[in-house]
C-alpha cells in the first residue's frame, strides 16, 4: 500500500510539475494548474465509477488503473479469484452433500427459520409426495397432520414423532427435525411401517404366549399342592424334591407376571415409577442358592 500511494504521489507531483511548466510558457499558470486538477478529479471519478459498475456486477473485467488505482484493482482480482476458488470448493462440498443425501432412503428436507421447504432429495418427493413447484412453501401447508402442526408451533425437536403418510394411512413415517445452522433445520423422516408391524406382533406374542402359559403352570401348581397335603403319599426324601419345585413353578409365575407387566407398559401410556426398597441381602441368597 505504501508503493501505491509513492506512485500516487509521483503522477500527482510530475503532472503538477509539468502543468506548471506549460502554463509559465503560456502565460496562463492558474488556468493550466485548474485544468490539471480537473483532469485528476475525472481521472479518480472514472475509476470510482469503473469500480461501481464492477461491483454492482455490470462490468465484468476490471480496469487496468495507474497510480494508488493500480494496487486497489489488482488488490479486487485478487480477492476475486480467491471468492471463485473458494465458491468452487464450497460448491463441490454441496454437490456431494446433494448426492450422499440423494442416496439416503430416507426423506431429507432442508427447512428455512420459517419452515420453508429450500431443498428436498428424491426419497423425500416419494414418501412425502413433495414436488419442484412446492420450494418456497411451508411444510405445514404440504403435511397438515395435527400431530406435525402442533409439533412445529412448540418447538420440541428433542423428540420424533410418528404421523402416517399424506398419501396412506397405512404408511407410519417417524419424523425428526433438527437444527444444523442459525436460521435452517434438516427434516428427517423415516418408513417405521415394518418396523412399528414388527413391534407389535412381538408384544402379541409375548402377550399370548404369557397367557397360554399360565394354565400349565396353574395345572402344575395344583397337582403339587396336592402332593405336598398328601404328606403320607410322598416319603420323607421327596419332601424338599418337591419343595424346590414349587419355587421354579413360584419362579415362572413371576417371569411370566414380569411379561405382561412388560406388555402392558408398552400399549398404555407411562406412568411415573414408584420406588420401592428391596432387601438386597435376600435377592442375594436366592441367587446363590440358586
Amino acid at each position: 500500500m505504501r508503493q501505491a500511494l509513492r506512485s500516487e504521489f509521483r503522477l500527482f507531483a510530475w503532472g503538477l510539475t509539468a502543468a506548471l511548466l506549460i502554463g509559465w510558457l503560456e502565460d496562463y499558470p492558474l488556468t493550466v494548474v485548474g485544468l490539471f486538477f480537473l483532469a485528476h478529479l475525472v481521472r479518480h471519478l472514472y475509476y470510482s465509477q469503473a469500480l461501481l459498475s464492477w461491483v454492482q456486477g455490470r462490468e465484468k473485467e476490471l480496469p487496468e488503473g495507474n497510480g494508488i488505482w493500480t494496487e486497489v484493482f489488482h488488490r479486487l482480482r485478487l480477492m476475486q479469484r480467491r471468492h471463485q476458488r473458494r465458491k468452487r470448493r464450497l460448491g463441490k462440498i454441496l454437490k456431494r452433500f446433494r448426492q450422499a443425501t440423494e442416496a439416503l432412503p430416507d426423506a431429507t428436507v432442508v427447512l428455512t427459520d420459517d419452515f420453508e421447504i429450500e431443498w428436498y432429495n428424491k426419497a423425500a418427493a416419494r414418501l412425502l409426495r413433495f414436488q419442484s413447484r412446492d420450494k418456497g412453501l411451508r411444510v405445514d401447508g404440504l403435511i397438515r397432520h395435527p400431530g406435525f402442526v402442533e409439533y412445529l408451533q412448540q418447538r420440541r425437536f428433542d423428540q420424533s414423532l410418528t404421523i402416517a403418510a399424506p398419501d396412506s394411512e397405512r404408511t407410519q413415517l417417524e419424523i425428526r427435525i433438527v437444527s444444523y445452522m442459525p436460521d435452517r433445520y434438516l427434516l428427517l423422516a423415516q418408513d417405521v411401517t415394518q418396523i412399528r408391524l414388527l413391534e407389535r406382533q412381538r408384544r402379541d406374542f409375548v402377550a399370548h404366549v404369557s397367557h397360554e402359559l399360565r394354565t400349565p403352570l396353574t395345572v402344575l401348581k395344583g397337582y403339587l399342592e396336592t402332593l405336598e397335603d398328601a404328606e403320607a403319599a410322598v416319603t420323607p426324601p421327596f419332601q424338599p424334591l418337591l419343595q424346590r419345585m414349587d419355587e421354579q413353578i413360584r419362579r415362572l409365575q413371576y417371569l411370566i407376571d414380569d411379561l405382561l407387566y412388560l406388555s402392558r407398559l408398552e400399549t398404555t401410556k407411562h406412568t411415573p415409577t414408584q420406588e420401592h426398597p428391596v432387601n438386597v441381602s435376600r435377592l442375594l441368597s436366592d441367587i446363590c442358592d440358586e
